[in-house]
């Protein structure tokens, strides 16, 4: 997904999620921010948990970023990567019961409570399964 931040707050923030709706409605979220954070987390029954974060100069202010989530199912849990223009900023498995399930993708946006307003264009977005 290639998105920019027109107008944002530091907080605010864009990425895309794979959602697994079979697992009791596993997500993993792959997100930046426009202060140039990123957080990768899960969303399942027990609530929500950072399976990763940081700041990295890969990620433009100002301009667009190309944002790639990776979930691909392994032996024993989920494979996470996660993208921002072609530098990997996390990865990890996150292990579960269950065997492979679909799930699709989606774009998120989120706004920072401090923020006055946002607007995020997407101007491409690509699913892929493996």
């Amino acid at each position: 997904m290639v998105s920019t931040f027109i107008q944002a707050s530091s907080g605010d923030g864009a990425g895309v999620r794979c959602d697994q709706g079979g697992r009791s409605g596993l997500r993993y979220t792959f997100e930046i921010h426009a202060d140039g954070s990123w957080v990768l987390f899960k969303i399942d029954d027990a609530g929500s948990k950072v399976l990763g974060s940081g700041t990295s100069v890969a990620i433009r202010t100002g301009a667009s970023n190309t944002i790639t989530g990776q979930c691909r199912e392994v032996t024993g849990g989920t494979q996470l990567a996660m993208t921002v223009n072609n530098a990997v900023l996390g990865s990890t498995t996150d292990l579960h019961t269950g065997g492979p399930i679909p799930w699709h993708g989606a774009l998120v946006v989120y706004r920072g409570t401090a923020s006055s307003g946002t607007e995020v264009r997407f101007n491409q977005f690509l699913t892929a399964v493996a």
